[in-house]
């Protein structure tokens, strides 16, 4: 197995729909998960019509369970898209 191999193995992403619509909403639950997900890239797409929050890592593994709590305790809903 090459590197390129081994990082696609291990590589991890989740995309979530949710009910967040601007911007300033966005940036802090980004930057909340950022400080509970270490070593995650946290992106959203707001331009989505399902204002998708996009989480990879290289770790090989995303708490679906945490990520849906933490915004849930921030007013927000999320859900795992499916593919």
């Amino acid at each position: 197995m090459n590197n390129k191999e081994k990082y696609l193995s291990k590589t991890m992403i989740e995309v979530f729909k949710t009910n967040i619509k601007y911007q300033k909403d966005a940036c802090q639950i980004q930057s909340l998960l950022e400080k509970k997900l270490k070593n995650h890239n946290i992106n959203f797409d707001l331009e989505d019509c399902d204002n998708i929050l996009r989480i990879e890592t290289a770790n090989g593994k995303i708490a679906v369970s945490s990520v849906e709590k933490i915004l849930q305790d921030e007013g927000f809903f999320c859900e795992v898209l499916s593919d």
